[in-house]
């Protein structure tokens, strides 16, 4: 949707009215009813992808001097024998002054304080690293863009950056290499987990949420 948005913004830019149009077509092909417990819920998560995409709207009309040059692109970088780092970036902005922007779509609903801020981001310095395998050019800024707050928050692209992502390359590959696997267990992901039951580290986990 938001692609499509940007597909268009040229001679005959896509209108407000227009970009809900295709949202609403696409809610009726692929939200079918059974997904929601009542059709409350059902229209309450439409009614808020309206207002996520309304706010994305006016946001981008207000920035004119940024145009987007790739979406959901991947990249694979080999940095090291028999090793690569692969991704997928959301997105990849061009300014008029010549800098590159890196921004990672985000939908968290929480209280904008509350959100993680770009400046320690190991994902973000990720893609900054596969923005410069494509583009050839390390991009200036790289950043969050919250999508239910209409907010983008960027932090620019710095040389520790891409030490970190690359220390912990090889740290990774390392333990590869001496086929060192040790589980790191966190509640969340493990109360998610399929694998629970075979998985001593578990055990960790259901103790300290029964001490909670």
């Amino acid at each position: 949707m938001l692609e499509a948005y940007h597909r268009r913004n040229g001679l005959f830019p896509m209108t407000l009215e227009e970009m809900l149009a295709v949202y609403h077509r696409a809610w009726e092909q692929h939200m079918p009813p059974f997904l929601f417990e009542n059709e409350w819920d059902a229209e309450a998560m439409r009614g808020e992808g309206v207002d996520v995409l309304t706010r994305f709207y006016h946001r981008e009309q207000e920035n004119r001097t940024r145009r987007p040059l790739y979406f959901e692109i991947g990249f694979a970088m080999p940095l090291r024998p028999g090793f690569q780092l692969t991704g997928r970036i959301d997105r990849i902005d061009a300014t008029d002054a010549g800098e590159y922007w890196v921004l990672d779509y985000k939908t968290s609903g929480r209280a904008l304080e509350r959100l993680p801020r770009p400046e320690g981001s190991l994902q973000l310095a990720l893609y900054a690293m596969g923005s410069e395998s494509l583009t050839g050019k390390r991009p200036d800024l790289m950043g969050f863009y919250y999508l239910n707050h209409g907010e983008v928050m960027t932090t620019t692209v710095q040389q520790h950056h891409v030490d970190t992502v690359t220390e912990a390359f090889h740290m990774l590959a390392d333990a590869i290499e001496m086929n060192e696997f040790q589980p790191m267990p966190e509640a969340r992901k493990c109360s998610e987990c399929v694998y629970q039951s075979k998985c001593p580290a578990f055990t960790q986990v259901e103790n300290n949420l029964l001490t909670l």
